[in-house]
């Protein structure tokens, strides 16, 4: 189909957060606008190794820009603004308002229009007026911590990856109330924090609590592990009894590996020296790609380690033009990731085009004609497991809508498992992903229950599942069947490689996409001898946001149409979108590289020690005034006055020096104390939070960033909440989730009478 948000018009304005929602929206369909200063944006230069930093050549695909200063032209700001469906922007709270663009006038003069505010920290609360980066969001959000090695300090991602995070989050929640709204309904305004969209996106950081596991930081760690062979290195993870048991097959079935000890997942986990010693004897000299699809035929989970360069030359991501190559003004050929997600069978989305330099903006066809969405109206079947599908449902029943799990105890969803034999009601991560959810009991290898399970899809307007390629075929609910039956239904399908290609009956889990689409080569310490990354499984909730915003999309065409269809999310290539930049710069260089603690363009940059054992500082300085005030702040030290560092350019050249001031000053500070006085100073900065620490953040409990829910399993614990507020739309209270078939009955009276 053409981008299903076509005709809605979109303005942007300020940085990376607002840059990435718009390029998500741009990328659908949305006529997406840019607005920048007369004098040159900002992040185009911002990395002094190219004419054009790879992060705005990147974010700015599939967008016209205009340019106009602030406040001077606020005038033609706002006539675009009178026409506009949304508005976003990520400056500072009031700073919108300050520069001509008050939020609350500009939708009295369009009462039509959304406006979406990504700010760091929210457009309340104590921390409101800090100042804020990627990396102080992060290091809040809770995922910093667990990054890494347990040898080293906290890993930052590469690249803005908190960006990603928050401009994927908001662009749901704009996508949610343009449906809601339809062509022509009333406007809202939405407040997208930053640090709660990392906190989101979090591993399920705070509800780990309910179980005793505290954040660590440990690597891979013995569940994820990374073994080198002839050319590289191969990810095997061997979480399920049956994948255990063909990984052993495979190996021959040796003695080492073979008692009934080593059915059980801990003992694996405690025992990991055993299973690389057999590893290595047996596949160890054997090469990569041999190894991949011998492995995955035989049932086991294992993926290559790639870097992004390597990506191209893989098979099935050749044959599904995952990459697109697009000629970038001040840059040449670029290659990027061709799209987050695919709208039809098969499909292969248009190559992304270069941004057009405006005179003045487009006036595209308005989406006429796209009635309102009721999401209380919305029926929604779920069969998924683990993060993405669960999570992609969770957030439609957020926005209102009736979700049904089905599930059954012969097949569980193997989160449930976690609670230990038999007990599927003691996993809080599975507690987490479920809220706000009915569970129905159905066994779907039974005819009977197979027929009503088919019977629920005729009445559903949303179908999700991210099963193994190739499963909802084989159990009698695949696309061509249920849409034969409803052809209204939009079915969201998503798999570790895509639901097409040569590998898409490959299986994987979150760490499986951090190997293909090179985030684990990139998120490893530069003096790490193989590329582990860590324990995160992005991007699970990342791209459970995703296809609920490509589940609302696919209902906004059925609006338009009356026909539902076919959603096709492949993880490992929406990973690698969530890191575009590094794929640029892999064009532009040939090469990509693991920057560590050494953030390209600012100095200083990084995660800092504090005085107090495992405890850190990350601190952001990204311009010259950042620097002035970190002088100031730390009381004017000799080496600060150093005038060679008083633009970027010195500063990169006398990172070792400065790095080194730094962290004397930190060593002599509690993270705590650190962080506060350079906020109150004005530069970015922030302690690198555990899951305690958040759970006591006077800021994120301000902003009632946890959900409280009592289950009676689990009594009553904290979860991560809702990472945005609307000023009118009313999203669903939080409720506990459900015991496993606790709803048969009441859904097939409801639904089926």
């Amino acid at each position: 189909m053409d981008g299903p948000l076509r005709g809605f018009r979109v303005i942007e304005l300020g940085g990376g957060n607002g840059a990435v929602a718009g390029r998500v929206l741009a990328s659908l369909g949305a006529a997406v606008t840019r607005v920048e200063p007369r004098g040159g944006d900002p992040p185009r230069t911002i990395d002094p190794r190219f004419p054009v930093s790879p992060r705005y050549a990147w974010y700015m695909l599939d967008k016209r820009i205009v340019r106009h200063d602030l406040p001077a032209e606020a005038a033609a700001v706002r006539v675009m603004a009178a026409a506009a469906d949304l508005l976003i922007e990520d400056l500072p709270p009031d700073a919108l308002a300050a520069a001509g663009l008050d939020p609350a006038e500009l939708m009295a003069e369009n009462p039509s229009l959304i406006v979406l505010s990504l700010s760091h920290y929210g457009q309340d609360g104590p921390y409101r007026d800090f100042p804020g980066s990627a990396l102080t969001s992060y290091a809040l959000g809770g995922s910093l911590f667990r990054a890494g090695r347990a040898i080293d300090a906290p890993l930052p991602p590469p690249g803005e990856f908190a960006e990603s995070i928050a401009g994927i989050t908001g662009a749901l929640a704009a996508a949610a109330l343009l449906a809601a709204r339809g062509a022509e309904g009333p406007g809202d305004r939405i407040d997208c924090s930053v640090v709660e969209s990392c906190l989101s996106a979090s591993d399920w950081n705070i509800v780990s609590r309910m179980s005793g596991a505290p954040a660590s930081r440990v690597g891979a760690g013995p569940a994820y592990p990374v073994y080198p062979v002839a050319d590289g290195f191969v990810r095997v993870l061997n979480l399920s009894a049956r994948q255990w048991v063909a990984f052993r097959e495979w190996m021959g079935n040796p003695p080492e590996i073979s008692g009934a000890e080593w059915e059980a997942l801990a003992f694996r986990a405690a025992n990991a020296e055993v299973i690389d010693a057999v590893f290595a004897a047996r596949a160890g000299q054997r090469r990569r790609e041999e190894l991949y699809h011998e492995g995955q035929r035989r049932g086991v989970s294992i993926v290559p380690m790639y870097a992004p360069e390597e990506i191209a030359g893989d098979a099935h991501y050749a044959e599904r033009q995952t990459l697109a190559t697009v000629d970038f003004p001040g840059l040449g050929p670029i290659d990027v990731p061709r799209a987050f997600v695919r709208f039809g069978q098969g499909s292969i989305p248009a190559t992304p085009a270069a941004p057009i330099d405006a005179q003045a903006p487009s006036v595209p066809t308005a989406a006429t004609g796209t009635r309102p969405i009721d999401f209380s109206s919305l029926r929604v079947v779920e069969l998924g497991a683990g993060g993405v599908g669960p999570e992609a449902s969770r957030f439609l029943a957020l926005f209102g809508a009736d979700v049904i799990k089905v599930e059954h105890p012969s097949a569980p969803d193997f989160m449930r498992a976690i609670g230990g034999p038999g007990n599927f009601e003691k996993a809080p991560s599975w507690a987490s992903s479920n809220r706000n959810k009915r569970s129905v009991e159905l066994n779907l290898k039974d005819p009977a229950d197979l027929e009503t399970m088919l019977r629920l899809m005729d009445g559903a307007d949303v179908f999700i599942e991210n099963n193994g390629g190739g499963v909802c075929d084989r159990i009698g609910v695949g696309y061509e069947t249920v849409s034969a039956r409803n052809p209204r239904i939009v079915y969201c399908s998503s798999q570790l490689a895509g639901a097409w290609g040569p590998a898409s009956a490959y299986t994987g889990f979150g760490p499986s996409n951090h190997a293909l689409s090179g985030l684990a080569e990139l998120w490893t310490a530069p003096d790490s001898p193989k590329p582990e990354g860590n324990t995160l499984v992005h991007p699970d909730h990342m791209a459970g946001k995703m296809l609920a915003l490509a589940a609302i999309c696919g209902l906004i065409e059925r609006q338009r149409t009356g026909q539902g269809c076919f959603i096709d999310l492949a993880q490992s290539e929406f990973a690698m979108a969530t890191i575009g930049e590094q794929f640029v710069e892999a064009s532009l260089l040939g090469k990509t590289a693991r920057r560590g603690q050494a953030h390209p363009a600012f100095v200083p940059h990084g995660v800092f020690p504090a005085a107090i054992g495992d405890t850190w500082v990350a601190i952001a300085v990204e311009n010259d005034e950042h620097w002035t005030k970190l002088g100031a702040a730390l009381g004017s030290p000799v080496w600060a006055a150093d005038q060679s560092f008083a633009t970027a350019p010195g500063r990169i050249a006398g990172r070792e020096a400065i790095t080194a001031g730094v962290t004397a000053w930190t060593r002599s500070q509690t993270a705590i104390v650190a962080a506060r006085t350079l906020q109150q100073a004005g530069v970015p900065a922030m302690p690198v939070c555990t899951n305690v620490e958040q759970l006591a953040d006077a800021h994120l409990n301000a902003r009632t960033a946890f959900d409280l829910v009592e289950h009676p399993a689990l009594g009553w614990g904290r979860y991560e909440g809702a990472p945005f507020r609307f000023q009118r739309f009313a999203l669903r209270a939080a409720t506990r989730a459900p015991l496993l078939g606790e709803h048969t009955a009441e859904v097939l009276r409801d639904w089926l009478g």
